[in-house]
């Protein structure tokens, strides 16, 4: 295996050899490390990345995965190189120093820029006293070799060999037969050797099968390894005695091994075992017996050829090879050499050469080190040199061909679910069905419920921690192939908790509806889970739509809901749906007594036969459990063990207690007495007991440490997070440091082994997650966190740990501080810890989480505000999490950070992430949105700084971009938090949907003349939309599609679809339903989901129609029956189940009510009901299961029906009249307005008044908070008030309107409000309820003091003008202009004038024109001498030549139209002359040709003089329509005869119609029509489309460029001052720029990107260089003009009236809104 030569960074080695090495980038000589960056260092990867492919086997598995199928599961990927270093210790003690000085750094930062986590286990290091007491070293090793191959990347394994065969042990376990062999080999005359043997060794009946044990070097000798001080000579004296028992042992064990292997009775392999290195096992054990060794394994080999019996008179020479005495002198071993040589020579038959380095080097006398620094060895520091660069290579070209083969090769953007999500929680089930025993009543109970398809709610499995809850829901989903009896099933299991997607609710919800939608190949509706509220809502229907479309039964299990955490309400269920479909099942489980969870289910789910407790485990399931459990562990206990397990067994009997028993019992020896068994009674004590022995045994601090950051971290810990902390705890180093100083100068960490010893003690008691794709380690049972919390955790200690773990997380360049280690007395300045660099980066997703979880629990031990500093206020932790994860990841850290501590700068953070609807996950984005929206007080200087930092990001890009000068977009100081903004002349809502809106609304044009229109308010980002719906029925409710994409109404003679983006209608004839079928017999109805519409005609038809399509999709005829239907209300069943209420058809009412579907076979349902929804009130409740109407008789009376089965459930009685009825959403209950004004919440079911509520002033509209019981009311006073039913408590009120308030809707967090003043206002809800809770009066108090103006606070503006480089100028409603800085937005000077100024153009830098559309008056001002220097009046419109030195006015006097030149210079009229005809005219627009002979006027038309031009199109020829209501005059100036000349149609005397007018060249002006531009030359008439000189295309098409997708017509157009460019903004979203004389697009293309919406304004910079354009949805987007494609985008949050750029084009001013006006500036910054 070649490595891969490529891309690592070369350089000369720190040993000083000539030859050029592979050297770390961030590591140099002696340890000194340079940080790069992440790109540099994936530069310099080997990895070439291929083309993405997809494994179709995996693909297939993935989706049977989807499905719950839990055989042959794959494998999680793996997230770790972890590498066990083998080598024999103090002749390889260089090596391995060099290794971790040099090479662990370089191969760290390399796997982090892989987003992998790197450990390599050196276990020489550390090695402790009770690792050797116990005789544990060798089989810890051996576990962590196959710990390696188990979960490492690519490489686990890297021998280091030389000349030295290492270290022999003797075994720990003998088999009792082969014990006994050994013993007969021992004569009664060995010098004592049998009973040494029978001393060291004794039977162990308890291991099956039996084997003789050696005991711990303690049981002889007890001061071994004691720390105590005062023992040191006791200590020396047992170490010696102990050396010399180990020598005879060893003797003895090897010639009587010798004796069986000549006698036959055992074999070389075994007989070898009595001689073997703790080397050779690991050898054996990661190479030889290794699956794969060829892509895992590494093999270094180190060989001095001059080694001889005579060189072995240097002492040091003894180090480097073994020795045995012969003739009283030392010599060679020549047994083990040979040992070591069959070794090499068997892993050369394994591993490929390019796996095995030799190096031959010869050994020089007196120095006992490989010792670079010395000069006589400059061999031995190429070597060194060799070594590294090998070592490197190697490793790198097996972790770069296992990183190829990691990636899970399936399309992901093809499913919602998560592949390793469900992958984890399969595995997951599978483990705790391993060792599953008993419980069979509670799986039969459970079956039972399962297989029962009448059941609709959920199944609650409950039990006490411990019992064994999530055992059973695994072995539940584990049996459902076998309860369905192999029929097919979808199972969908989520043990919540051990992951971090399954935490909260939302996440959890969406998962689930993920995988099933997966399953069923179905499509979610992507506004259905948009939030919370709107997820909830659409599960009852979505699960319906399942189980439809699959049909076969679904199971999903929920275990352990108490483990979700409290957001969205959780633990109140309200989730989850009351009704189920048939086949769909949800069993969830919980603990008893956790949060009122079963108490909040009970509640809801009122049946008890569906809650199933877990019981106690009987004895007899204990006692199986016991036999299998030893029976697994190959174990057994005496009689007297046994008795005394069942006995404690039966304290607790639950499968936890049973399992902490049997973990101790595993461990008790045969000649254990019971008398010496410490068992505890309880699962706690037992817990708290296992802790106690750890830290006895192990050492208080470095337990204490290790198992409270298990505890601490997210899902746990990682293992090299483990080892990081560790090495990082200062307590914990000077702990582990007692007895000898850290190995390498320079760098204090933890030893690997002692920590694998923890891991190993505690390995049962740990389970193992993926955490954002890091493998952590967790504890496999909530009672152990319990205890480790309580006994770790608690107060400091807690906050400690968290500190550590917050410091490993927040350097990106390693920790390197002083440390100083009290037992030895020494400091070590700039310790090196060697902890892995946490990259800030999209991939790290585990420090982006960690960081400001253990920040926030740190209480700045780390520095002060260490959180805003590092976290929250940092940009670019900022926009690095929310690339990430979502801006809900930041808002939910600022959240938890401000319930432990008030902090006024993250609320104030918080507050604006929260209310925003842009998408941030640009970081770009994210800095134009918080320097438009933030303005932190000055002692905010967190706030301040992460502005700083944002604007320094943005100043950086290599893209243009458009940067806020202020924060033009935040909370003005008179605004409330609540108040979101408020819509004049709304005149009612007309249709809603989960998002979005539908008003109607008032508008006075310029003439005075009143209009209705209609507007769609986007509630998630308050957008609004003005919508014409013609000839629109408001008395049929319209719909209003979830995504806002389209509109269905009806009209006078047609059922409409209209789509909202582009405007165009599809109309279905009410004829072609039915002859006589009109508006007024016909009825028009849709369910809340919008899957289907029903229109109901009087005369007895009743038609499906499918949505959107408006194809008849079925139709029921009851014409024969004599009778009328009317008032249909439609429900979002899959049966699409219709209620139809039934008059006579003289009018009167009978009382009936049908139920019916699309299905023309099923007969209606029949009702005879008293009652008639035309003279009274209905609403649907309970998931649409149940209808609420009021009573025909008595409007007092309400009715409630089951509408399946259409029987009549309850009646309840009033006292009053009922005006309005709202049906819950989940439950049986309906909350009811009175003609009183008093509000009724009624439980329909149990037929009683829940509650009444009786305000101050009666109540005229109300809406609900269903989930939360809460009921907003307004009244006839303008008050809104918020009444909590459940608690019977006010939650707050507050003055809202002037005058009656008409209407409530919610609206998500919105609260929509429309007053009988007609003024509509949107608030936050959230932000009311905190108003509410702080008790704050909602304004502001003024402090009094004289303050200059601000531009965030001008509200009133009309206009605005840029009259230079450095100043914008506004005109407000108060007739004052303000002049203000355009670099800082700072106020510098204001004036008066006595003009509404709604129009201004900047003549020159002291003369601008200033219009009054409403009192038509034109001033021209001084702007020096703010003085007027002439006035027009009844100026009907203006316009300004090209070189803005003249200004040509239209005016009208006695009905008479007037046309005006004043020269701008002189400031006096030059030319008067009157129009020769006057002529009816709505509205007027001028421009003036470029020669300015001619002057053209837009002239707007009546709809009456439009519909008499219409037929004219075909009368005198076929003319393709022109919808659009302005034609064109043009006057001659030169001439001044006041001669009328029209713009007609070619060849005909039609007018023609367009939509703009501007000039062009000459006598020519451009008209824009449809979708193309013509050109009106004036002095011939001509008037049609041009070809371009070019290629004989149309100029300015915008069809040729588009395609068919061309739609709509050209909304708006500018020019470059240099007459180069033509810019023409379209309604289908397009701004093309043209090159104004070829009149082609720039780069003769179509842009490759558009608005979303009709382009309203376009306007170009002085410079010629940019284009800014806005549309109708309220984003800005820069464009740049000779490539003439986008390079920015934001959202400016209003309608965009105006935009200005400066004379120098570095700023922009972009004025919104009519009401409540906004001036943003921004500075154009562009890197060139």
């Amino acid at each position: 295996m070649e490595p891969k030569k490529a891309g690592h960074l070369i350089k000369r080695s720190s040993f000083g050899t000539s030859k050029k090495i592979l050297v770390p980038p961030a590591v140099t000589t002696k340890s000194k490390q340079k940080t790069v960056s992440k790109r540099e260092l994936r530069s310099q990867s080997p990895k070439v990345r291929k083309k993405e492919t997809y494994d179709k086997e995996v693909q297939l598995k993935f989706e049977t995965m989807m499905k719950g199928d839990l055989k042959s599961l794959p494998e999680m990927p793996r997230s770790i190189v972890r590498i066990f270093l083998s080598s024999t210790f103090s002749d390889m003690r260089y090596e391995r120093n060099m290794i971790l000085r040099e090479v662990f750094p370089f191969l760290k930062q390399y796997c982090a820029s892989l987003d992998l986590d790197f450990q390599l286990l050196d276990m020489r290091w550390g090695v402790t006293d009770d690792s050797i007491n116990d005789h544990s070293g060798e089989k810890l090793c051996l576990k962590e070799v196959e710990t390696c191959q188990r979960v490492s990347l690519g490489p686990n394994f890297v021998a280091l060999t030389g000349d030295r065969y290492g270290y022999r042990p003797i075994p720990v376990e003998i088999d009792v037969s082969r014990f006994e062999d050994l013993l007969t080999t021992v004569t009664t005359d060995s010098s004592g050797d049998r009973e040494l043997l029978l001393t060291w060794y004794r039977r162990d009946d308890n291991a099956v099968p039996p084997v003789y044990v050696l005991q711990p070097i303690r049981s002889q000798f007890q001061f071994y390894g004691d720390p105590a001080p005062g023992c040191e000579d006791k200590r020396q004296a047992a170490r010696i005695s102990w050396g010399k028992t180990l020598q005879s042992l060893q003797r003895i064990l090897q010639s009587a091994s010798d004796v069986l292997l000549k006698s036959g009775k055992m074999t070389k392999k075994e007989h070898q075992l009595y001689r073997q290195s703790v080397t050779e096992s690991e050898i054996q054990k990661g190479i030889v017996e290794a699956k794969s060794p060829k892509s895992k394994a590494l093999y270094y080999h180190r060989e001095f050829f001059n080694l001889t019996n005579e060189t072995l008179a240097d002492q040091s020479a003894l180090k480097c090879t073994d020795t045995i005495m012969m003739d009283g002198k030392v010599c060679i071993d020549e047994g083990a050499k040979m040992m070591r040589e069959a070794l090499e020579t068997e892993v050369r038959s394994i591993l490929p050469e390019s796996s095995r380095k030799y190096y031959k080097l010869p050994w020089v006398p007196f120095s006992d080190k490989i010792e670079p620094e010395c000069v006589l060895l400059g061999r031995h520091r190429k070597y060194l040199s060799s070594l590294y660069e090998d070592f490197i290579t190697g490793v790198l070209c097996l972790i770069d061909n296992a990183v190829d083969r990691r990636e899970i090769r399936i399309k992901t953007a093809n499913y919602y679910s998560s592949y390793l999500e469900i992958l984890h929680h399969l595995q997951f089930c599978n483990q705790k069905c391993e060792t599953f025993c008993g419980q069979t009543e509670t799986l039969q109970l459970i079956k039972s419920l399962i297989l029962d398809n009448n059941i609709r709610q959920p199944i609650f499995v409950y039990g006490i921690s411990g019992s064994g809850k999530t055992s059973i829901m695994a072995k539940v989903m584990q049996n459902l192939k076998k309860w369905f009896e192999g029929k097919e099933y979808v199972g969908v299991i989520q043990f919540l908790g051990t992951s971090p997607s399954s935490l909260n609710i939302y996440d959890v919800l969406f998962s689930i509806c993920g995988q099933l939608a997966d399953a069923a190949e179905i499509i979610m509706e992507p506004v259905a889970y948009r939030n919370m509220k709107s997820l909830v809502e659409y599960m009852p229907r979505f699960l319906r739509q399942v189980v439809s479309k699959l049909k076969i039964p679904v199971v999903v299990l929920l275990d352990s809901i108490d483990q979700l955490s409290s957001m969205h309400d959780a633990y109140l269920l309200k989730w989850m749906p009351t009704n189920l479909p048939t086949k769909v099942h949800f069993i969830l489980s919980t603990l008893t007594d956790k949060h009122g969870i079963l108490e909040n289910a009970r509640n809801i789910f009122k049946t008890e036969s569906f809650y199933v407790a877990v019981p106690p485990l009987s004895e007899k399931t204990g006692k199986e459990i016991i036999r299998t459990s030893l029976c697994d562990k190959k174990r057994d206990l005496t009689s007297e063990q046994k008795d005394h397990l069942l006995m404690m067994f039966k304290n607790v009997q639950s499968p936890l207690f049973l399992k902490l028993l049997l973990d101790e019992a595993v461990t008790w020896t045969s000649y254990l007495p019971v008398d010496q068994i410490v068992l505890k009674s309880s699962v706690r004590a037992a817990i708290d007991l296992f802790f106690a022995n750890l830290e006895q045994k192990y050492g208080q601090q470095l337990v204490s440490s290790a198992l409270g950051l298990i505890t601490v971290g997210i899902n746990g810990i990682s293992e090299i997070e483990m080892e990081d902390a560790l090495s990082c705890d200062d307590k914990v180093l000077d702990e582990v440091y007692q007895y000898h100083d850290p190995p390498v100068k320079g760098i204090v960490r933890i030893p690997p082994v002692l920590w694998a010893r923890i891991r190993h003690e505690i390995g049962d008691y740990l389970v193992e997650r993926l955490t954002h794709g890091k493998d952590t380690l967790t504890w496999y049972h909530r009672q152990f966190v319990e205890a480790a919390s309580d006994r770790y955790t608690m107060v400091r200690g807690g906050i400690y740990l968290h500190k550590v773990m917050s410091e490993i997380f927040l350097k990106e360049d390693g920790v390197k501080r002083d440390i100083y280690l009290s037992k030895r007395k020494m400091t070590v300045t700039d310790a090196d810890r060697q902890v892995t660099q946490q990259l800030l980066t999209v991939r790290n997703k585990r420090k982006l989480d960690s960081l400001p979880y253990h920040l926030i629990r740190s209480y700045d031990l780390i520095e002060n505000e260490a959180l805003k500093k590092y976290c929250l206020c940092n940009f670019n932790f900022l926009k690095t999490k929310i690339s990430a994860f979502s801006i809900q990841a930041i808002v939910a850290n600022i959240q938890e950070a401000c319930q432990l501590k008030e902090d006024n700068e993250l609320a104030l953070l918080e507050k604006h992430l929260t209310t925003t609807s842009t998408d941030l996950r640009s970081p770009i984005k994210l800095g134009t949105y918080l320097l438009a929206h933030l303005k932190p007080q000055n002692e905010q200087t967190h706030l301040i700084e992460l502005l700083d930092q944002t604007k320094n990001f943005l100043f950086s890009q290599d893209s243009p971009v458009l940067i806020p000068v202020y924060p033009c977009l935040s909370p003005r100081s008179h605004e409330l938090g609540e108040f979101s903004f408020a819509l004049d002349a709304c005149m009612g809502i007309v249709a809603q949907n989960a998002e979005h809106v539908l008003l109607q609304t008032s508008i006075s044009s310029q003439q005075q003349i009143s209009q209705d229109s209609f507007v769609l308010l986007n509630g998630a980002t308050e957008e609004m939309q003005e919508i014409e719906l013609e000839d629109i029925q408001i008395r049929h409710q319209p719909y209003v599609d979830k995504s806002g994409t389209y509109i269905i109404y009806l009209s006078c003679s047609c059922i409409v679809h209209h789509n909202v983006v582009s405007g165009i209608e599809n109309k279905t004839e009410l004829k072609s339903l039915h002859k006589d079928s009109d508006s007024d017999n016909t009825y028009l109805c849709f369910p809340h989901n919008g899957a289907y519409a029903v229109v109901c005609q009087k005369q007895g038809m009743l038609f499906f129609l499918e949505v959107p399509t408006l194809k008849i999709v079925s139709k029921l005829d009851f014409t024969t029956s004599g009778v009328v239907l009317h008032s249909p209300i439609c429900t979002n069943g899959q049966r699409k189940e219709t209620i139809v209420f039934v008059g006579k058809e003289d009018g009167g009412a009978i009382g009936e009510i049908y139920c019916c579907n699309d299905d023309p076979s099923n007969k209606p349902v029949i009702l005879q009901i008293g009652a008639s929804r035309e003279h009274g009130h209905a609403t649907l409740a309970q998931q649409e299961d149940i209808l609420i109407i009021t009573s025909l008789e008595n409007l007092t009376e309400i009715v409630t029906i089951t509408i399946n089965g259409m029987s009549v459930v309850n009646r309840i009685q009033l006292p009053e009249n009922v005006q309005y009825m709202m049906g819950a959403d989940e439950l049986c209950q309906a909350v009811v307005l009175s003609d009183q004004g008093n509000v009724y919440c009624v439980d329909c079911h149990e037929g009683e008044i829940l509650h009444q509520i009786t305000l101050v002033s009666p109540v005229k509209s109300l809406d609900m908070l269903w989930d939360r019981t809460e009921a907003i009311m307004g009244d006839n006073q303008g008050q809104i008030t918020m009444e909590s039913l459940k608690e019977s408590s006010t939650k707050g009120s507050f003055q809202a309107h002037v005058g009656t308030v008409k209407s409530i809707y919610i609206l998500g967090d919105q609260l929509i409000t429309l007053g009988s003043n007609r003024e509509l206002k949107v608030w936050s809800i959230s932000e009311l309820k905190k108003k509410f809770q702080e008790s704050v009066p909602s304004n502001v108090a003024s402090n009094g003091k004289n303050t200059e103006p601000s531009l965030l606070d001008q509200k009133n503006i009309l206009s605005i003008a840029a009259v230079n480089s450095s100043e914008i100028m506004t005109f407000d409603r108060e007739r004052t202009v303000k002049v203000w800085s355009a670099d800082s937005a700072k106020f510098s000077k204001q004036f008066k004038i006595d003009i509404i100024p709604d129009q201004v153009d900047v003549l020159s830098e002291t003369v601008s024109a200033v219009y009054d559309s409403c009192n038509d008056r034109l001033v021209l001002f001084d702007m020096k001498t703010r003085k007027p220097i002439e006035k027009l009046d009844d100026v009907k419109a203006f316009t300004v030549n090209k070189d803005k030195t003249y200004v040509y006015a239209v005016t009208e006097k006695q009905g008479l139209l007037h046309i005006n030149k004043i020269d701008v210079k002189s400031v006096k009229i030059k030319q008067t002359f009157t129009l020769m005809k006057s002529f009816p005219f709505l509205h007027l627009e001028a421009t003036v040709t470029p020669t300015e002979r001619f002057i053209v006027l837009k002239v707007k038309i009546s709809q009456k003089e439009f519909d008499e031009i219409v037929p004219t199109w075909n009368k005198q020829g076929k003319f393709p329509p022109q919808p659009h209501r302005h034609k064109f005059i043009a006057i001659d100036l030169n001439q001044a005869n006041g001669a009328l000349i029209p713009c007609y149609r070619m060849l005909s005397k039609i007018p023609f119609l367009g939509e703009l007018v501007a000039p062009y060249m000459g006598n020519s002006v451009m008209i824009a029509t449809r979708t193309v531009i013509v050109v009106w030359d004036i002095p011939t008439g001509k008037c049609d489309e041009k070809l371009s000189k070019l290629n004989r295309i149309r100029m300015m098409c915008r069809n040729y460029w588009v395609g068919d997708n061309c739609d709509g017509k050209c909304t708006c157009i500018a020019y470059s001052s240099n007459q180069k460019y033509v810019v023409i903004g379209s309604e289908d979203g397009y701004v093309f720029i043209y090159d104004f004389e070829a009149g082609l697009p720039v780069k003769r293309r179509c842009p490759s990107t558009r608005h979303s919406s009709q382009v309203s304004i376009v306007q170009v910079s002085p410079d010629c260089q940019w284009v800014m354009s806005a549309c109708s949805n309220h984003f800005l987007k820069l464009w740049e003009i000779t490539e003439g494609q986008e390079v920015f985008s934001m959202r400016a949050e209003a309608t965009v009236r105006a935009i200005r750029f400066t004379a120098d084009s570095r700023h922009v001013a972009v004025l919104t809104r009519k009401q409540n006006a906004r001036l943003l500036l921004f500075r154009l910054f562009s890197p060139e």
